[in-house]
């Protein structure tokens, strides 16, 4: 599977100064949608989770990119903690209640209907491309 985030980028620090964790009232969100249960797995509380460990409990803090930014900003901040909890538990929670789509199943023409169909089609697209044009 290849999952291309683009949009926003994931900047721990900027997800936490700007707390692009929460809407406006407060309450957490997920930033790449709530389609994952189809997949059977979820990527967002995946990418926090990683982000965690990798930055915080492996001490692999050597990223140039967040040089000029303090460690605790990410490792001790308790609402990056209560947002990986939330993720974990409402993504458990949402693959165990998936339910695949139920589609209506497609009716079959019978043969006139199939060729009055490809007809009507036929027809329609002839007289789109009969131009007449004016003699000169």
């Amino acid at each position: 599977m290849f999952y291309h985030i683009h949009n926003p980028k994931i900047n721990p620090y900027e997800y936490l100064i700007k707390d692009r964790f929460t809407d406006p009232d407060m309450k957490f969100l997920r930033n790449y949608g709530d389609e994952f249960p189809n997949m059977g797995f979820d990527i967002e509380s995946w990418i926090w989770s990683t982000v965690k460990e990798e930055l915080c409990e492996k001490d692999m803090f050597h990223f140039s990119c967040f040089k000029d930014h303090p460690i605790e900003t990410i490792c001790d901040n308790a609402n990056l903690t209560k947002r990986n909890e939330w993720l974990k538990e409402t993504g458990e929670q949402m693959i165990q209640e998936y339910q695949e789509p139920q589609f209506t199943p497609l009716t079959t023409l019978s043969e006139q209907e199939r060729e009055e169909t490809e007809q009507f089609i036929f027809d329609h697209i002839s007289s789109s491309s009969n131009y007449h044009y004016k003699d000169e």
